[in-house]
C-alpha cells in the first residue's frame, strides 16, 4: 500500500512507514507499547458503536491456537490442541463482529488463566454487557468480577456427578420392561452451589437423550441473568460459535496468528496491530452495507482494493479512472461517499441506549 497513489493520498505526506521503520518499531516495543495499543482500539470502539443501534453488548470470550515454528519466547506445548505454540485470548462483539480485546500468552496457560484481568478494561469502559464463555473459563473469580460491575455471564459449566444427578431424567418404565429408547430433550433449572463458590447461582440444564442410549447427558449454564426460562439461554448461548468465525477471519484475512519475532512482547504488539486493522476494515464494510458487509478480507481485496485503475492529476484535483471492465463501480462509489461523509467528532464516549430492551424475559 506504500506504493499505492490514492491510498498515500488519505494520509499525510510522510506518513507511510517502510519496513525498516516497522521493523525499528517492533525492535523498540515495550509494555507500555502494548497499553497504547489497546487503548487505541478502545478508543476507536467508543467511536464506531456510536454508528450502530445496538444496545446490549454481547461480549463472546474465548483463546484459540497461534503455531510457532523456532524458539520465540513463551511458545510451549498446549496438550488440548497437540501443538506448540502460544494461546492467546480474544473478546468479540456477538452483533457487530469488532474485537474489543487481545492478548497474547505463553501456550501452556489455561484457558481461563488472567482473564479476570483482560475483562476489567472492557467492564470499566462499557456497560450493559453480557458475557458467554465455555466451560474453560467456568471460575468463581469470573463470575464474581462480572457481578461486582453489575454486568451479565452465561457460562458453560464442566460435568460433574452432581450436575448430572440435577439434570437427569429417568425412564418412566419397570426396568425389566422392554421398551424401544426414543431420542428424548427437556429444559430444566435449578439453584446450586459448587464448594468453591461463596454463594448460590441459577443453573440452567439441557438434558438429552439420543435414540437407542439410555441415559441422559446433562449441560448446564450458570448465569446470573433474570428472566426468561431456560431454553431462551441455551439458545442464547449456542450462538456464542460466530466467535470462531470472527478468530479465522481475524487470522487469515489480517495475519492474527503472524508469531515470527522473537519475543512474546513484539508478538502481542503484531497481535494487536492485526485486532486494529480488523476493527477499522470492518468498520468500513458496516458503513457499506449490502453484501459488503458479509464480505471477507480476501474478497473485500479482491473486489475493492486490488482493481485496476488510474490516478490523474489535473491542475489542483487528482481523478481517480477505473476500469471500464470493473463491474463494481457504483458499489465503489458508494462506498467512498459513505466514508467521505463521515463525521467524526473526537472524543466520543460510548454510552448504552436508554430504553434498550432486555436480553430475554421482562
Amino acid at each position: 500500500m506504500k506504493e499505492d497513489a490514492y491510498f498515500y493520498q488519505l494520509l499525510e505526506p510522510g506518513q507511510l512507514a517502510s519496513q525498516p521503520t516497522l521493523s525499528r518499531f517492533f525492535s523498540r516495543a515495550t509494555e507500555e507499547t502494548i497499553a497504547a495499543l489497546r487503548q487505541i482500539n478502545f478508543e476507536l470502539l467508543q467511536i464506531f458503536l456510536q454508528f450502530h443501534q445496538v444496545g446490549n453488548l454481547i461480549i463472546d470470550i474465548d483463546s484459540t491456537h497461534f503455531t510457532t515454528y523456532g524458539k520465540q519466547e513463551g511458545s510451549a506445548y498446549n496438550a488440548h490442541y497437540r501443538a506448540t505454540g502460544y494461546h492467546p485470548l480474544y473478546a468479540f462483539e456477538s452483533q457487530t463482529g469488532y474485537c474489543f480485546n487481545a492478548q497474547l500468552r505463553p501456550g501452556n496457560r489455561y484457558c481461563s488463566e488472567g482473564a479476570v484481568e483482560f475483562l476489567r478494561p472492557i467492564l470499566e469502559d462499557f456497560n450493559q454487557l453480557l458475557f458467554r464463555m465455555d466451560s474453560g473459563f467456568a471460575s468463581p473469580q469470573i463470575y464474581k468480577s462480572i457481578e461486582e460491575s453489575g454486568e451479565s455471564y452465561l457460562i458453560k459449566l464442566k460435568r460433574n456427578a452432581v450436575l448430572s444427578r440435577l439434570g437427569d431424567i429417568r425412564l418412566p418404565y419397570p426396568e425389566d420392561e422392554n421398551v424401544t429408547i426414543l431420542p428424548h430433550s427437556s429444559y430444566s433449572e435449578t439453584f446450586y452451589q459448587a464448594k468453591s463458590w461463596d454463594q448460590v447461582r441459577r443453573v440452567c440444564q439441557f438434558s438429552q437423550r439420543k435414540e437407542g442410549e439410555l441415559f441422559y447427558d446433562v449441560t448446564s449454564l450458570v448465569t446470573n441473568l433474570t428472566g426468561g426460562v431456560s431454553q431462551e439461554y441455551f439458545q442464547l448461548y449456542r450462538k456464542r460459535g460466530q466467535s470462531e468465525n470472527f478468530i479465522k477471519e481475524m487470522k487469515s484475512g489480517f495475519f492474527g496468528d503472524k508469531t515470527d519475532s522473537s519475543t512474546l512482547i513484539k508478538n502481542e504488539v503484531r497481535m494487536l496491530i492485526s485486532c486494529l486493522a480488523y476493527n477499522l476494515s470492518l468498520f468500513v464494510k458496516h458503513i457499506a452495507g449490502g453484501v459488503v458487509k458479509n464480505l471477507t478480507m480476501k474478497r473485500f481485496r479482491k473486489l475493492f482494493v486490488n482493481i485496476v485503475g488510474k490516478s490523474v492529476k489535473s491542475a489542483r484535483r487528482q481523478v481517480l479512472k477505473l476500469s471500464n471492465l470493473y463491474s463494481l463501480k457504483e458499489e465503489f462509489r458508494t462506498l467512498f461517499e459513505r466514508i467521505s461523509s463521515l463525521n467524526f467528532s473526537l472524543p466520543i464516549l460510548y454510552e448504552a441506549r436508554d430504553g434498550s430492551p432486555p436480553l430475554l424475559g421482562n
